[in-house]
């Protein structure tokens, strides 16, 4: 909610980023549940204002070759989130394009977009995202009973959310 980001969206990226799997690395590196490239992790810690997990005291007392990231999940997640947030603000008529940017880069989507191409269609990342989006939706919902709340906490009636 901090960022305005849908959790069943993050979910969804969560999953086809690693299944789930909290000490995943990627073949190029990134790290985590939400898959942090170790630059990406460094400029997202300076832009959330977290400067003091930057420091060589801080790293030296983690680890010596560990990032933050890599460590806490909580995060790792609360960075890819923040960092998806800043993508839709940059990509703001498609959270399909922020999306794609989140798997390959915003340089790579906004280079592809200034020559006209087509970055969603067919994307196979974007693809999974989607379709294990809905089934986090669809099972939550049917599975969810009375457990969905208003923003005052309050169960909400069945019906609201069928």
């Amino acid at each position: 909610e901090k960022y305005q980001v849908d959790p069943f969206w993050v979910g969804a990226i969560m999953w086809t980023e690693t299944h789930f799997k909290q000490r995943s690395t990627s073949r190029v590196g990134a790290k985590g549940l939400m898959q942090i490239m170790e630059p990406t992790g460094v400029f997202l810690l300076k832009q959330m204002e977290k400067k003091a997990l930057l420091s060589k005291q801080a790293l030296k007392t983690i680890s010596s070759f560990k990032r933050p990231w890599e460590i806490d999940p909580y995060l790792n997640i609360e960075m890819g989130v923040y960092y998806l947030s800043s993508l839709m603000k940059r990509f703001p008529r498609s959270a399909s394009h922020a999306t794609v940017a989140y798997n390959m880069g915003p340089s790579r989507i906004r280079f592809r977009l200034n020559k006209g191409i087509n970055v969603t269609k067919r994307n196979q990342y974007l693809i999974k995202v989607k379709k294990r989006y809905l089934y986090l939706v669809k099972n939550f919902r049917k599975n969810a009973g009375s457990y969905l709340l208003d923003r005052k906490g309050s169960p909400l009636p069945k019906l609201a959310y069928q």
